[in-house]
């Protein structure tokens, strides 16, 4: 009898280990997943991150091309809004300064900056004519030695700014024209 009831309670214990066996594996393998799921999830975040800010970039360095493009190349939008000052309110206004492809008219120039120089503060004007209310821009002209001539707006203070750069004719001398969004 004796036998018997050992060997029922050598069993029962066997039993009992594969019980707890089976539950620490359970608790190891659900650890492990966690820690998975955790990593793929932050790595997901940060992807995710750099593929907005990637495409935010790509928002700014297609609308600096564009609007130094017009900036430079084009006389805007009526072709004499320089002369008029009423026209800027206009929705259909587009500041252009060149009087020819690369060629800054003098008058444009002196007019843009004039409109930057006013005692109260235009820059969100402005900004909504060059059409970047979400961004702030920095316009400077060097001549050939590299020297800032002309700076329009506040240099950026962050490295997530687009700058374009276009040879320009400004008072019958080569210059260069960047065009800055950040």
């Amino acid at each position: 009898m004796k036998s018997v009831l050992r060997k029922y309670l050598d069993k029962r214990k066997r039993l009992n280990k594969k019980g707890q066996i089976v539950i620490y594996d359970f608790l190891f393998g659900f650890i492990v997943f966690i820690v998975i799921l955790t990593m793929i999830t932050l790595i997901w975040f940060k992807a995710s991150a750099r593929i907005q800010l990637d495409q935010e970039q790509e928002t700014k360095l297609r609308l600096a091309r564009d609007l130094s493009a017009i900036m430079t190349q084009t006389p805007g939008n009526p072709v004499r809004w320089e002369l008029d000052s009423t026209v800027w309110q206009s929705s259909n206004f587009t500041i252009g300064l060149a009087s020819d492809n690369n060629v800054l008219s003098k008058q444009k120039w002196d007019t843009f900056v004039a409109m930057h120089n006013t005692p109260y503060d235009r820059s969100d004007d402005i900004k909504s004519m060059l059409r970047l209310e979400r961004y702030e821009y920095y316009i400077k002209i060097r001549d050939k030695q590299s020297n800032a001539i002309y700076t329009i707006g506040n240099p950026p203070e962050e490295n997530l700014s687009v700058t374009i750069s276009r040879k320009i004719l400004l008072d019958e001398e080569i210059n260069t024209f960047e065009f800055t969004i950040y």
